[in-house]
Formats: C-alpha cells, sequence, structure tokens
C-alpha cells in the first residue's frame, strides 16, 4: 500500500516554501545590503522575490483545488446518481522520472468501464482514480464485472468510480 499525499498538503509546503524563501531574500536585501543598490543584487531579489510568489501562488491554487475536488465529491455523494458499470479494462500508465534512467519510472493503473444510458441508448465511459498496483488479479480473483459509479444529475461527466472492491490496490 502506497501513501498518497493530498493537492493541500504539497499546497500548503509551496506557499510555505514560498514565504521563507522570499521573507529571507527581502531581509537579506534590507538589512544586510547597507543601502547599496548594485544592479546584480537588486537582479537576484527581484528573481528570488518572482520565484517565491510563483510558490505561493501555486500553492494557493492547489489548496483551492483540492477543496474543490472535495466539494464535488460530497456533491456526488448526496445528489447523485450511482449506476452499475460494465468493467472493460485495466489501463497501464507509466511516466519517467529521468532521463533514460527506468528506476524513476512511475507506474499506476486506473479501471475503465462502461455503461449504456437507457434513457438515451448512448454508451458512456469511465475512467476511475489512481491505483498503485495491478488490479487485474484482484478483479478475477473477485469475479468483479461491475463498478459502482456516481455521478451528478445533469453533468455525466463530473463522476466518480467507486473503487472499494479493490481497495488494496490504492
Amino acid at each position: 500500500m502506497h501513501g498518497e499525499v493530498s493537492k493541500k498538503v504539497v499546497g500548503i509546503i509551496l506557499v510555505l516554501f514560498g514565504s521563507i524563501v522570499g521573507y529571507f531574500a527581502l531581509k537579506d536585501f534590507f538589512y544586510n545590503n547597507n543601502g547599496s543598490m548594485d544592479s546584480d543584487i537588486i537582479g537576484f531579489v527581484v528573481f528570488v522575490s518572482l520565484w517565491s510568489l510563483t510558490f505561493i501562488i501555486f500553492g494557493i491554487w492547489l489548496i483551492k483545488s483540492d477543496k474543490k475536488d472535495k466539494e464535488n465529491s460530497e456533491k456526488r455523494k448526496y445528489n447523485g446518481v450511482t449506476i452499475d458499470a460494465d468493467f472493460d479494462s485495466v489501463r497501464m500508465i507509466t511516466r519517467g522520472g529521468g532521463i533514460d534512467d527506468r528506476s524513476h519510472n512511475h507506474t499506476y493503473y486506473t479501471i475503465i468501464c462502461s455503461w449504456v444510458n437507457p434513457d438515451d441508448n448512448k454508451l458512456y465511459y469511465f475512467e476511475s482514480g489512481s491505483l498503485y498496483d495491478d488490479p487485474n488479479e484482484l478483479i478475477i480473483e473477485k469475479n468483479i464485472t461491475k463498478f459502482k459509479v456516481t455521478y451528478e444529475v445533469g453533468n455525466i461527466k463530473n463522476y466518480e468510480v467507486d473503487l472499494s472492491d479493490v481497495e488494496e490496490c490504492k
């Protein structure tokens, strides 16, 4: 089982990092510079301050994004429609972490399932959130053919695949 770091935690770390770096850069400039306005020093302070501000803004965006994701999930939970979608496949996704270095590759899996809406006879596909272990064996072992999918009324694109049957793979 792998731990998952939330967007909120990463956002808080980025805001703190940006604030601390910005504080020390400005403190060093104003208190240790003795009034010198050397262009190299000013350029460095501006550069560090802009990067600090970037970290802070991106961190705040991650915190707000995490909050919105949780609100959408709660909204679906209480106001959504739950259906049984047919299991189609498991998708393996590998992302590299470095140039020609396979040891830094990260592999995760998502579950693809489908459902035909009886009202309009349209076929819809749903992709789950990330799983860190391959769920294929567990799906076969438990003979899972359907997954519960909850979607927002009037907005089928806002959905969540229930992964409780393959919880061990998270």
